[in-house]
């Protein structure tokens, strides 16, 4: 099935949720693993997040914005910086400009706006996953900002 194949090998794609809200871990597991892609692990803050992101090099996360001590946006920046080829996927209440912008320059590959739809996470995932198979297809980074 093309939109849960693995990026980078067989099988299906590999997706690390980080949110500090249990409630919202658990409808993205649902709905992620429901449609087929594989939920690897979770963590409630950034410094977990961080450490299974780096021993896991899961295709996409799934990052709250607003954590408590480090935030998503500072997290956004360690992950892209060493990982570059991770899709990263913003979890955000706020869709306000400053917030976007921020995401942006952060190197975020898409947003999922709470609340959500499973159709609307599941289109932005599709996407995003679709972008990094082209990008490792033609060996350069494809932009996604799906708002």
């Amino acid at each position: 099935m093309l939109t849960t194949q693995r990026i980078t090998g067989s099988g299906p794609t590999k997706i690390l949720l980080i949110d500090d809200d249990e409630l919202t871990r658990t409808t993205l597991r649902e709905i992620l693993s429901g449609a087929g892609y594989t939920v690897v692990r979770e963590a409630s803050d950034a410094a977990a997040g961080l450490k299974m992101a780096l021993h896991l090099r899961p295709d996409v996360i799934c990052l709250d914005v607003q954590m408590p001590g480090k935030s998503g946006l500072e997290l956004l920046t360690d992950l892209k910086a060493q990982l570059p080829a991770v899709r990263v996927l913003m979890i955000t209440s706020s869709n306000n400009k400053a917030t976007v912008d921020a995401c942006i320059a952060g190197g975020a590959n898409g947003f999922i706006i709470k609340p959500f739809s499973a159709e609307k996470l599941l289109t932005t995932v599709r996407a995003c996953v679709g972008a990094r198979a082209r990008q490792t297809a033609e060996g350069r980074p494809v932009p996604l900002q799906i708002r």
